[in-house]
C-alpha cells in the first residue's frame, strides 16, 4: 500500500503545482450563454493603436469563453475541448496537464472567487492582445466524487490572444509573480 500512497501523493502534488497556476470559471454548460468579463481597456496603456468597440466586445467574450473551456476540459478530462479557445503553446501545455490527470485517474474543479482581467497591450498590426489578470479561486483535485486536495489560490497571469478565422484565441497563458503584475503595463502606449 505504501507505493500506491506515494504515487497518489506524487500525482496530487504534481497536479496541484500545475493547476494552482491555472484557475477558471465556475462550472456551467458549454451551451449556456456566457456573460463576458468586464475587462478594462485603457487607451494610454493598450498601445499605439485604438481598439474598435467590436474588437473589445469580441475579446471580452472570447477571453471569458477560454476560461470556461479550460474549466470544462480539466473537470471532464477532455483535452479536445481546448481547441475551441486555445492554440499553440497554451493548448499544448494544457492538453499535457489533462493527459497527466487522465493517467492519474483524477480531475480538477475550480471555483472562481474573483477574476480581474485588464488589456494592457494591443499590437499596431492588430494581431495580438496582452491581458493581465489576477484570479482568486478554490481548486479541488478529485478522484471520482472524493476530494483528494483542496486549496485556495490567488495567481496573476499574462495571456496573449491572437485572432483566428472567426474569433480570438489564447496562444500563451503564463502565471507570473504578483510583483510583475503589479508593476504596471508591460508596454506603454505612445
Amino acid at each position: 500500500m505504501k507505493p500506491l500512497r506515494r504515487t497518489v501523493a506524487t500525482v496530487i502534488a504534481a497536479s496541484c503545482a500545475f493547476v494552482a497556476c491555472l484557475p477558471s470559471w465556475a462550472q456551467t454548460s458549454q451551451s449556456a450563454e456566457i456573460k463576458p468579463l468586464a475587462m478594462q481597456f485603457k487607451n494610454n496603456v493598450v498601445g499605439p493603436r485604438e481598439m474598435e468597440s467590436q474588437t473589445k466586445e469580441t475579446v471580452a467574450r472570447e477571453y471569458t469563453r477560454a476560461w470556461q473551456t479550460f474549466s470544462d476540459a480539466f473537470d471532464e478530462n477532455q483535452p479536445t475541448l481546448l481547441s475551441n479557445s486555445f492554440v499553440g503553446d497554451a493548448q499544448a501545455d494544457l492538453a499535457r496537464g489533462i493527459q497527466d490527470q487522465q493517467r492519474a485517474g483524477i480531475h480538477t474543479k475550480y471555483e472562481i472567487r474573483s477574476h480581474q482581467p485588464q488589456v494592457i497591450f494591443y499590437s499596431p498590426d492588430g494581431l495580438s492582445i496582452i491581458v493581465r489578470d489576477r484570479v482568486t479561486s478554490n481548486i479541488q483535485v478529485m478522484k471520482g466524487g472524493n476530494v483528494l486536495h483542496s486549496a485556495d489560490s490567488t495567481q496573476d497571469f499574462i495571456s496573449v490572444m491572437t485572432p483566428t478565422a472567426n474569433s480570438w484565441r489564447v496562444r500563451i497563458l503564463q502565471s507570473v509573480p504578483s510583483s510583475f503584475a503589479d508593476s504596471g503595463p508591460a508596454v506603454k502606449g505612445r
